[in-house]
């Protein structure tokens, strides 16, 4: 193969499933991700960083494409029947034409396997174990190559259900920290254990790959990026919503030679702003229609301009549910443009908050339209200050740029400031999504119905 662009670094993304931020260095100190933090600290960690859109495959094409889920197409599951258009271009699309060799092994969750357009596939399995040591091995099989890769690789760790025998055993529900924003109880920590327990067992998989970086000599000219689509999935204000710990995800991109050691990311930055900044990394020049901002200049060690705001979104993950969030170094406004959403907590005080899962997910409580947040001062978002006379200056500009972002970026909801009028429930299901899992939710109004264990583990089907 003959290499058109030598000068071109090698690119290995990796992505995981609902991991969040969760890693050590990122402040999660009971975290066991010391291959991890090891990338980390060879390259530049993000320290807010945030998804796009909170729903697992919008996020990944907002990654892919640089594009927010309402211009792009993908606004809702793909194993529920709705995938990335052909027409929208990928990573994988700019780089093809730009001489490289693209490659994708274990999970992805835009398209349809068989509507990519990589050059090689690799394995379907999606568990850590495999796709790691797949990739490590195929890192030794093309060490030798002239032509430049891509590499895209990707697992259903850390999603739950975490009952692999090899998260078991690893924390005891007793020793682990619950986060403020979840409520303590017994279920709690033994997801917690049990979750903390799949992020250490992927973490020493992924360690293979970064041996085989090492041992290959590519990690000397290699973009490494690694990242996961959204929050973690747990039932309360994280995985599907729209407050901190459903938008937070960890990002780390090493280029040795390149990028500083140890360099913290420290401004906002969203999924939508991975592709023109690799793009710009390796000489290449997005679309026109690409949303995302570039911190190539950040990592690189040249002059850089911060973006003020990064935006989010939510669309379907099970019903249509519009959420459109501006948010910015203090303040975060949250827009709830359907009754329907508000079926999640509220944002009242922890206290209130009942203990089963199922109550969470269904706690009765209507979110209002507007929900403004000092995240400064309130990091788990429970003072809604969007009613509060002394915000209303905040309220009316943050609402006036959010707007305006509709406006360039194409939204089916620019202009619109009120709840939308929404069809029956029953006209909301999405194509493909099958009657009976509709019918088996657990709807507030006979949750409380079934008896607690069971209701438990639907409420958690529910949201995972």
């Amino acid at each position: 193969m003959s290499r058109e662009n030598p000068e071109r670094p090698n690119i290995l993304y990796f992505i995981t499933h609902d991991q969040g931020d969760t890693v050590h260095c990122l402040g999660w100190e009971q975290a066991r991700t010391p291959n991890l933090d090891r990338l980390a600290s060879q390259g530049a960690r993000f320290t807010n960083h945030f998804c796009a859109t909170m729903c697992c495959s919008p996020a990944r094409g907002a990654l892919m494409t640089g594009r927010h889920a309402h211009a792009n197409g993908l606004m809702g599951l793909v194993n529920r029947g709705i995938v990335l258009p052909q027409s929208e271009r990928t990573a994988v699309d700019y780089l093809n034409d730009a001489g490289y060799h693209t490659c994708q092994i274990g999970l992805q969750h835009e398209r349809m396997r068989d509507q990519n357009h990589y050059r090689e596939l690799g394995t379907e399995k999606v568990n850590c174990g495999t796709v790691c040591r797949d990739v490590a091995d195929w890192l030794r099989a093309h060490k030798d190559d002239d032509q430049p890769f891509y590499l895209n690789a990707g697992t259903f760790e850390v999603h739950a259900p975490w009952t692999n025998p090899h998260y078991q055993n690893r924390y005891t529900p007793e020793e682990v920290e619950i986060p403020s924003y979840l409520v303590d109880t017994p279920e709690i920590r033994n997801m917690m254990a049990t979750y903390l327990g799949s992020v250490a067992w992927f973490d020493e998989c992924y360690g293979q790959v970064l041996d085989a970086l090492e041992e290959t000599g590519l990690a000397e000219n290699t973009i490494v990026v690694f990242t996961t689509d959204h929050g973690i999935s747990f039932p309360a204000r994280a995985k599907g919503t729209c407050y901190e710990a459903g938008l937070r995800t960890c990002m780390f991109i090493r280029w040795d030679g390149h990028i500083e050691a140890n360099l913290e990311m420290f401004h906002l930055a969203s999924g939508v702003d991975l592709l023109p900044t690799l793009l710009e990394m390796v000489g290449l020049e997005p679309a026109d229609n690409v949303h995302g901002y570039s911190h190539a200049a950040f990592l690189l060690g040249q002059p850089y301009t911060p973006q003020e705001h990064i935006f989010a979104e939510h669309n379907f993950h099970a019903i249509f549910d519009p959420v459109r969030v501006i948010r910015g170094e203090q303040y975060k406004l949250i827009h709830n443009f359907s009754e329907r959403s508000l079926i999640l907590p509220a944002p009242v005080a922890q206290e209130t908050y009942r203990t089963s899962t199922v109550e969470m997910r269904n706690s009765g409580i209507r979110r209002p339209p507007l929900e403004l947040y000092d995240i400064q001062e309130d990091p788990i978002e429970m003072r809604n200050l969007a009613y509060n006379e002394e915000y209303r200056e905040i309220v009316e500009t943050m609402s006036a740029r959010l707007d305006e972002w509709r406006n360039e970026t194409g939204d089916y909801l620019r202009g619109a400031f009120e709840f939308c009028h929404l069809p029956r429930r029953e006209d909301q299901i999405i194509p493909g999504l099958p009657e009976r899992w509709w019918r088996e939710q657990p709807f507030a109004k006979d949750a409380l119905s079934l008896d607690e264990k069971t209701a438990r583990e639907k409420a958690f089907q529910c949201w995972g």
